[in-house]
């Protein structure tokens, strides 16, 4: 097959959306074990360094084989200074192994840390061929060439529907949308308040918290820049939290409050919502995560009738039904202080998605 044919950009087919910590990881999982489909976890969130730096993944030019290949194998900024801190998510699959080529010193190729290690048993396998597809590629906008390298992709692993799921991605619809402007959404939404908590305790988003406070006294973020202006009049708490000088102690013991965390939720629903009910029901699906828990068959073939014909797989879905469990609410036991700050925070995200909670 001619990869290099410049074609309409069709691919990504799907992209799964939704806020921090709603359910999202769990169903990449499942769509991972999915005869049919290649699913891309955290695909555009790690090239993107966190979402830090779309503009570099989109540059809206054409760009040649040496560029784009650096878009999936250079260590990006954000990323390599928490990896070196010590601050590793668990979601950070290729980190799982000693034996691994690359590590925290080395810097890792960011395609590598999650989304080929779910591809094959052999990432680094899989990476080399990447780079062997990826340089022999012509000049063309990076669209192109991600739809060129999914389809490589797509016949390199057997499989024909591409679903990609970044964590927190519902901010970034719009850019979806309008970058693949024939790809569809599954909206996973779930309890703000459940969302909260869990991200309370999630290593990346307490990083996020961190990141946010010294953002606020300094006027900037340490780990993106060198500047260290106003640095040396930080409580030694914050001084602490630097990236050269990073307690993993503090952070793990510093109290961070949950309607921080709600705020973080309903900032995302404000950005994303609105994106999505742009595109009209035809391209966007909304399951919400307390029914895909509570019933997970029926959601699962509503989210492959919505992707594609004939991949509501019967062996798939009652597979991936048994492996989900029922959800519990984390909130409700909650110190009434700490429950009203974090329901008047959720309040704009559940007005985004019109729920009364």
């Amino acid at each position: 097959m001619d990869y290099s044919a410049d074609e309409a950009v069709t691919l990504p087919n799907v992209f799964v959306v939704g806020t921090g910590r709603c359910g999202s990881t769990l169903l990449s999982a499942l769509l991972n074990d999915h005869p049919a489909i290649l699913s891309l976890s955290e695909f555009f969130v790690m090239l993107s360094d966190m979402c830090k730096d779309f503009p570099r993944l989109f540059p809206g030019k054409a760009v040649d084989a040496g560029y784009f290949w650096s878009l999936l194998s250079e260590p990006q900024t954000f990323l390599a200074t928490t990896l070196r801190n010590g601050v590793v998510d668990s979601e950070y699959l290729y980190l799982q192994r000693p034996e691994r080529r690359f590590d925290a010193r080395t810097g890792i190729p960011p395609v590598l840390l999650v989304t080929l290690c779910l591809l094959s048993d052999d990432p680094e396998g899989l990476y080399d061929e990447t780079e062997r597809f990826v340089r022999e590629l012509p000049p063309a906008r990076t669209e192109v060439h991600f739809q060129r390298l999914i389809r490589w992709l797509l016949d390199r692993l057997g499989r024909r529907v591409c679903v990609e799921r970044s964590g927190g991605s519902v901010s970034f619809t719009e850019t979806f949308a309008t970058i693949f402007p024939a790809a569809k959404f599954i909206h996973i939404a779930r309890d703000g308040r459940d969302c909260a908590v869990s991200m309370s305790k999630q290593i990346n988003y307490r990083l996020a918290y961190v990141h946010a406070q010294l953002r606020r006294q300094l006027g900037y973020n340490p780990y993106l820049t060198s500047d260290r202006t106003g640095a040396d009049a930080l409580d030694p708490q914050w001084r602490a939290l630097l990236p050269e000088t990073f307690s993993f102690d503090v952070f793990e013991r510093m109290s961070m409050p949950l309607g921080f965390f709600g705020q973080y939720w309903s900032d995302q629903l404000n950005v994303g919502c609105p994106a999505l009910r742009a595109l009209g029901p035809d391209r966007v699906l909304t399951v919400t995560y307390e029914d895909l828990t509570a019933d997970p068959e029926r959601c699962l073939r509503q989210m492959m009738d919505f992707t594609g014909p004939g991949l509501a797989d019967p062996d798939w879905l009652r597979r991936s039904a048994a492996a989900i469990e029922p959800s519990r609410q984390s909130w409700p036991g909650l110190p009434a202080a700490e429950l009203a700050a974090l329901e008047e925070a959720c309040q704009p995200g559940f007005a985004a998605l019109g729920w009364q909670p």
